[in-house]
Order: structure tokens, then sequence, then C-alpha cells
């Protein structure tokens, strides 16, 4: 790993540290989805030109920097794939990014070399992760080959023919705990491409 992975990977680590004693107390909690029309693989099931949404929730408090660069370590991701079902994608640290020297939006993990899915588009140029966003229609990028850990079986997503990005404030009460959040777990996968625009 090199120099800069690893200065992220711990930047990363102590973020999820502390958020557990922060996220009560002052946390503003995004839900970022990625909703996608494209084929791939859950484990033996197969799925093709099927509907799915990658989602997940962050402290927006805990975005990091980096120049025209925003990422923050999410709480938890989940992936539902409509006819499979839905499950949590297993990585110890997965974020989601905003990269305004590339026009992109996406989620990946320092510990994959690949990022999961991303939505390439202007709009997404300024975008920091920090308020409510979208939804946009870019240019889907995958990574086709490389195979990520979740609850139920290995997921490998080969292509994509759409991709939606949006991000929305959670609905969150001051005296709820993070359980109680509508999260990742009440999303629901869309029935048609055109539910995805």
């Amino acid at each position: 790993m090199g120099t800069h992975k690893t200065a992220r990977f711990f930047g990363l680590l102590l973020t999820l540290l502390s958020m557990a004693t922060r996220l009560n107390a002052h946390g503003e909690l995004m839900i970022y989805t990625l909703s996608a029309v494209g084929s791939g693989g859950l484990g033996t099931n197969t799925f093709e030109n099927t509907p799915f949404t990658i989602t997940s929730i962050a402290d927006t408090t805990n975005i990091a920097v980096y120049g025209s660069f925003f990422e923050v370590a999410n709480i938890e991701a989940t992936v539902a794939i409509s006819g499979l079902g839905s499950a949590t994608i297993w990585y110890p640290v997965t974020v989601t990014f905003a990269n305004g020297y590339t026009s992109a939006v996406g989620m990946n993990s320092p510990y994959s070399e690949a990022d999961f899915l991303d939505d390439f588009g202007p709009a997404a140029r300024t975008y920091d992760l920090s308020h409510p966003f979208g939804p946009i229609r870019g240019r889907p990028v995958v990574n086709s080959g490389n195979v990520y850990p979740t609850s139920l079986a290995g997921l490998e997503i080969v292509s994509v023919s759409s991709v939606t990005f949006q991000a929305r404030w959670a609905e969150k009460a001051p005296d709820e705990s993070l359980d109680d959040v509508e999260g990742p777990q009440d999303e629901e996968v869309s029935g048609s491409e055109n539910d995805a625009q």
C-alpha cells in the first residue's frame, strides 16, 4: 500500500472510530444512492439488464477534503438487486466520493483497487457531498472483473447501461438511535430503467 493510500486508510479508520461518539450528538446523516441498470452476479446468481441500487449512509461532519476531491466514510453500504434481494457490502470501510477533477461521484473502498460504480457528468463537478443533490444521470463506469464481499455472496458488476446518483438527508429525530434511522435497508430497487431517472 503506497504512502498516500496508507495515510488515507488511517484517516478513514480514525473517522470511523470517532463516528460513534459524535454521531448522535451533532451528526448530519446523508443517504447517497446510485441507482442503475446493469448485469453481473451475486454469488452463483446472475442478473442481466436488471435494476439495482447501491445505497450508503454517512455523517457529513466527517467529509474529508483533498482540493476538489471529497470523500466520506460510510456508516453502512448496501446493494439491492431486483429479483435477488439486498445485501450489506462487507468491506470494513467504504467511502462515497465526489471528484471535481473528473466530474464523478461514486463509491469505493480503500481495501479495493477499483471503484464499485461511478456516475460521470458535468453536474458532479461542483458537488461536495455536504447537501442534498440530484438526481443526476451521467455516464456509468464500472470495473468489471472485481468481486466485492457482501453479506449474501460476492458481488460482481460486469456492465451498466445507466446510472443515477442522488443524495438526500436521512430522516432522524434528535432522540433516535442510529438503528432507528431510515437508511439503506429501507431503500427499494426500482422496477424499470425509467424509475431510475
